[in-house]
């Protein structure tokens, strides 16, 4: 297909004779400013131009630059890119890396831009450690994080003083290698990692059994039984089948040990693989001169087994942080490819294909069933049921229509909708959503400071405790330093410690996104797991946020009546309360009258409406607007019906208009008075979310601006007791509230989803936001709270029940290594296990972390709140 005709905004890349007869050739490459060689055939189309490339990888640069929009990066240089040539890079690096890949730019803002990759190579924190400072070294870096759940980095860089292939060469110098985040690419290379993880473990799972087999009957003959040179054979069948195990199975390790020991010796921070590749290499060294001497043990059957058993546990720690990512990739792709753009609507409704990442804001879209909402958007036509489950977690189909609005990424389900776009690209929820998550997994707890502090320290302290034990055992039995030296590497390994935190987090983190709390701090977890205090707003926090007609009061026998001049006074409106009447209406008139027209509205600001209909003037709104003089006495009698907790809107016709029109004569004449009282219900699931956090000792507390006795009323209900209940709260009186507890000590998380709660939101330990709710609210969350429907709160009940959870599971990870650690040690130096021995405790005790931790992402789904402690 060609690329021009699918996609104005790709690069058509020419062939050389297309190029020559299109311009005229030039010498330097355009992107580098190096010599074209006569043989390239290389080219790409800018600004109209074909511009000569002398290689494939400056015209694969040009190509994004330009897809992206970013052509002035041409125009407004100073200089040519920096070119990277591929002999300056280690012969590992250098044949790993493709030579063809692609870099990826968005987010560019004046002279910066931010590029997301995905990064190969990152097994722990002195990785972690090596890419951050490597990237943070070049001139023109203004941030770099790099994830190690998620594999990925994030970097915001100068234009003007750096260029993407830079960076990639840097990260290649050190031995990472760098793809853009794209959701086809990163899953077709984690597809790859894992089809390699796979088959790494299992020729290591094959060679061992083999080697075990050999062995055994070696340890479990009787003195006589096998002779030597039968021996002599088995050792060297166990030493071929070792082989593969090392030069294959484990090449990642001594890969990783080699790029961190090299790169990060100055700064003392020494991979956890290290001392797995010392233990490992000075084995085997060791053993393979005590079979060639025939004289000392050999430990083959101690290398496969510890390289099968570190294997099986790094296998399931990537599949935490697998489903992780893919949780992430979720939100950041459900986004279509393609979409059907209206075009002149609504004079007409001729619809064109095209990128979704074409769509601009106020442009009109058709979704047909089965489609996904290629953006934010509001629906201006048509009725039909979404399927926001990726959104909020809930599998029932939502209800949308005119006016309603769209998330991009959801599913239309049963009819065709006409949409106008409100957000695109990274502005819309679920792209801001998925990138909040991903911000989330960069966090480093306070517990897994800890563990990396002390894997860091530990890692060179393994390797001297070593060193000392071969000396001093030197002196004692020289035959035995080698062995013990071997043992304390090999049974003392960081990797328990370097596991603890991140695997916990990872699995928590999944959960929580899986059932619709998609968490943008990592610290949250920590913060409410540590919380004494919850700060909840009242209206669609607590309440539905929803309004809803309880009753109508007035004359019975002018209720069709009534209803029908409300829609008409009220139609069009998106007022709560209008909405409200709407609805009720929809659902109870019998239509035995017709919905008349008004011909004259007016608003009367923080009041009511006024309309004109059939000549008579009506005004619907507060009581004291609404109700003239004449129905004051009515009104009164009615009082003593009317709850104190509710919200009340009078609709009454007050006099006749001077003008009369055409058909006006038939207009009824008889007076109207009505009052609705309406009411914004309590969340089903919100009364068990209460009593289970004050089950578990935290205070709960209720801020809101409606008046003293809604608010009061509402406290009750839900057992809030009335020392932690305020009413009529402006935003700074909450700010001002949340600061007074944070001031005594306690640890607060907030809990909103209006404009006015975004200061609270701000000022809190931690703070949740609603997706629902304003967008600054959003911003101003730790996390968002995606669920709908009646299981909102239990999802936030449940997420404090998870981090406690969490905070145990990493307690005692951090416990069970030091414990091991602490005991493995002095039986280790005194010679008290063998390298097998100590080989397979190592490997255990990593596997016992990893294990325990993915008990915390267990269940698909939260079980239901109880006030159970």
């Amino acid at each position: 297909m060609n690329a021009r005709a699918d996609n104005p905004a790709v690069i058509l890349v020419d062939t050389a004779a297309q190029a020559k007869s299109r311009a005229p050739v030039v010498t330097a490459c355009f992107h580098c400013g190096l010599n074209v060689p006569p043989e390239s055939d290389f080219a790409v189309d800018i600004d109209q131009r074909v511009e000569r490339m002398c290689c494939v990888g400056c015209m694969n640069v040009a190509q994004t630059i330009i897809g992206a929009g970013m052509a002035d990066f041409y125009r407004q240089r100073v200089g040519y890119s920096e070119k990277f040539d591929p002999r300056s890079l280690p012969p590992s690096a250098a044949s790993e890396r493709p030579e063809t890949a692609k870099r990826a730019v968005s987010d560019v803002s004046g002279a910066s831009a931010e590029t997301h990759l995905y990064l190969t190579g990152l097994r722990c924190a002195a990785c972690v450690w090596l890419a951050e400072h490597t990237m943070g070294s070049l001139c023109g870096v203004e941030k770099a994080t790099v994830n190690l759940t998620t594999q990925s980095a994030r970097i915001r860089f100068d234009l003007a003083q750096l260029s993407i292939d830079t960076i990639v060469a840097a990260l290649a110098r050190v031995g990472l290698g760098a793809e853009p985040v794209e959701h086809q690419a990163r899953a077709a290379l984690r597809r790859q990692l894992r089809r390699t993880q796979l088959l790494e473990f299992g020729v290591a799972a094959l060679c061992m059994m083999q080697v075990m087999m050999l062995v055994v009957p070696i340890y479990l003959a009787d003195p006589g039984d096998i002779s030597q040179d039968a021996k002599q054979l088995m050792s060297w069948s166990a030493w071929l089948l070792t082989l593969p195990v090392l030069l294959f199975s484990a090449r990642p390790i001594f890969i990783n040990a080699f790029r961190t020991a090299f790169h990060t010796a100055g700064s003392g921070y020494l991979g956890m693989d290290v001392p797995v590749a010392l233990a490992l290499l000075l084995t085997f060294v060791a053993s393979t001169v005590a079979l060639v001497t025939r004289s000392g043990q050999h430990y083959f059957d101690a290398i496969t087994m510890f390289v099968f058993l570190l294997l099986g546990a790094r296998w399931l720690e990537s599949s935490l942080r697998l489903r992780t990512a893919e949780a992430i990739d979720r939100l950041s792709n459900a986004r279509p490819l393609r979409c059907q753009r209206l075009v002149d609507f609504p004079q007409t409704e001729r619809a064109a294909t095209v990128r979704a990442d074409q769509l601009a804001v106020g442009d009109f879209v058709s979704v047909r069933m089965g489609e996904a909402v290629p953006a934010d958007a509001i629906v201006v036509r048509g009725e039909s049921e979404l399927d926001e489950a990726l959104m909020t977690g809930e599998s029932r189909p939502v209800a949308r229509r005119a006016g309603d609005k769209l998330i991009g990424g959801t599913i239309n389900i049963t009819s065709p909708l006409i949409a106008q776009v409100t957000a695109v690209g990274s502005n819309t929820l679920l792209a801001q959503l998925g990138k909040m998550v991903e911000s989330s997994l960069a966090y480093r707890p306070a517990f897994h400071g800890l563990a990396e502090r002390v894997a860091r320290y530990l890692a060179p302290a393994t390797i001297l405790a070593s060193a000392v034990a071969a000396l001093v055992w030197w002196q004692i039995e020289p035959s035995r330093a080698a062995e013990i030296a071997i043992a304390v590497l090999a049974i003392t390994c960081p990797c328990a410690f370097a596991l603890a935190a991140p695997a916990a987090l990872a699995s928590t983190l999944a959960r929580l996104t899986k059932a619709g709390l998609l968490v943008a701090r990592g610290h949250l977890v920590e913060t409410i797991a540590c919380a004494t205090d919850v700060v909840f707003d009242k209206t669609g926090t607590l309440t539905t946020g929803e309004m809803r007609v309880t009753a109508i009061l007035g004359d019975a026998d002018q209720w069709e009546r009534v209803l029908a001049l409300a829609v008409a006074i009220e139609r069009g409106s998106i007022h709560p309360a209008a909405l409200a009447i709407n609805r009720y209406a929809a659902a109870h008139r019998h239509h035995r009258e017709a919905i008349p027209v008004a011909e004259r509205l007016e608003t009367i600001a923080g009041q009511g409406v006024e309309a004109t209909i059939h000549g008579r003037i009506y005004r619907l709104g507060k009581p004291e607007f609404a109700i003239p003089a004449a129905f004051h006495a009515r009104y009164a009698a009615l009082l003593p019906s009317l709850s104190a907790n509710q919200t009340h809107i009078a609709l009454c016709s007050t006099l006749r208009a001077a003008a009369v029109g055409p058909g006006e004569a038939n207009a009824p004449s008889q007076p109207v008075f009505a009052v609705f009282s309406l009411t914004d219900p309590i969340r089903p699931d919100a009364k068990a979310c209460i009593a289970a956090l004050q089950a578990r000792s935290i205070n709960v507390h209720l801020l809101s601006g409606d008046s003293a006795p809604v608010v009061t009323e509402t406290a009750q209900q839900l057992g809030i007791a009335p020392r932690f209940t305020q009413s009529a709260q402006t935003a700074e009186q909450k700010r001002l509230y949340v600061a007074q507890l944070i001031k005594r000590g306690a640890q607060v998380v907030a809990v909103g989803d209006g404009v006015n709660d975004a200061p609270m939101l701000a000022e809190a330990t931690g703070s949740i936001g609603l997706a629902h709710g304003a967008t600054l609210t959003r911003l101003s969350a730790d996390a968002v709270l995606a669920t709908q429907g009646n299981q909102l709160l239990n999802v936030l009940t449940n997420a404090f029940v998870l981090s406690r959870q969490t905070r145990n599971v990493i307690r005692q990870n951090l416990a069970w290594a030091l414990a091991y650690n602490l005991v493995a040690l002095p039986l280790a130096i005194t010679g008290s296990v063998t390298p097998l021995v100590a080989a397979f405790g190592m490997a255990i005790s990593s596997l016992i972390v990893v294990i325990n931790a993915s008990r915390l992402g267990l269940g698909r789904s939260f079980p239901a709140a109880t006030g159970a402690a």
